[in-house]
């Protein structure tokens, strides 16, 4: 009976790898952890589209888009600083308003049905009408607010997308796998860039080792070089001893990583370490063009 149960889990466990496209275990867990950390992002993201379309007046997220098309980051920080501060004023606003309706409300509990009764009671219109133009300034000016942050962000990720992408598939070859990717934290003043570990740990560039430093402004310089020649500037590139603080292991693979670079470009690796020649060899085959000096 528990052979018939084995046999049963191991035919589902072999569904879910040929679904997620693995072949052992580990990687299916892998794989369900990455599909996890998807859903969650996805979730974030129709929260946050939610946020917006519920803030911005009754306008959907394409005219919203459409609305803020064509402004640069510079202009939209200054309109950020300038609603921040006329928010804080319309809330000052808000609160003298406010008291001034509480005092309103006082002196008409006191009155004993005279004209001033009536006076009161349209002054007591007249703030309540205010306190609702202030409140509808505010509203307005809270949603622009909003949209501007979320513009700066969709601005960052489009121009640093691409070369984000390239470096962080790059710097995890070069460090064998030791971080999955990398990620430009934008919430504070200054971006600061991390190296992320498969297991989701986050690295700030200073607290990565030596190696892997020059493996991150390695990976940065060749996502740069590999931008360069998708746009047609397609010039040779010559190395000289790049994997002097790397290992055996991450030298080869970052000569596996110039091997793949020397497919839309020419790539020239100097080094007088003749141990090298043997490991590259290994690692790109005897067809490799070797040069004595």
């Amino acid at each position: 009976m528990r052979d018939n149960a084995r046999r049963t889990s191991d035919g589902s466990l072999a569904h879910l790898m040929t679904a997620s496209g693995v072949s052992d275990i580990e990687a299916l867990a892998h794989a369900i952890q990455r599909s996890d950390q998807r859903r969650a992002i996805e979730r974030q993201i129709l929260e946050a589209e939610a946020r917006l379309v519920q803030t911005a007046d009754g306008l959907p997220l394409d005219a919203l888009r459409e609305d803020i098309a064509g402004t640069g980051p510079d202009e939209l920080m200054a309109q950020h600083a300038e609603l921040t501060l006329s928010s804080s004023h319309v809330v000052e606003e808000i609160a003298v308003l406010s008291d001034s309706y509480g005092r309103l409300k006082a002196g008409f509990a006191e009155l004993d049905g005279t004209d001033l009764a009536a006076k009161a009671e349209a002054r007591r219109q007249e703030a309540i009408s205010a306190m609702g133009d202030a409140a509808e300034q505010y509203l307005k000016l809270q949603t622009a607010a909003r949209l501007l942050k979320w513009s700066m962000e969709k601005f960052r990720e489009t121009k640093q997308g691409p070369m984000l992408a390239k470096a962080s598939s790059i710097f995890s070859g070069l460090t064998v796998g030791s971080f999955s990717r990398l990620l430009v934290d934008t919430e504070e003043a200054t971006p600061r860039l991390f190296g992320i570990r498969p297991d989701g740990e986050s690295v700030d560039v200073t607290g990565m080792s030596e190696g892997s430093r020059d493996q991150l402004y390695l990976a940065l310089r060749l996502a740069a070089l590999e931008l360069q020649v998708e746009q047609g500037l397609n010039m040779p590139l010559i190395a000289d001893d790049l994997f002097i603080n790397f290992d055996d292991h991450r030298t080869g693979a970052g000569l596996a990583v110039l091997a793949e670079l020397s497919r839309k470009m020419q790539v020239v690796f100097l080094t007088h370490h003749a141990h090298l020649v043997p490991l590259a060899q290994e690692v790109l085959g005897l067809d490799l063009n070797v040069v004595y000096l």
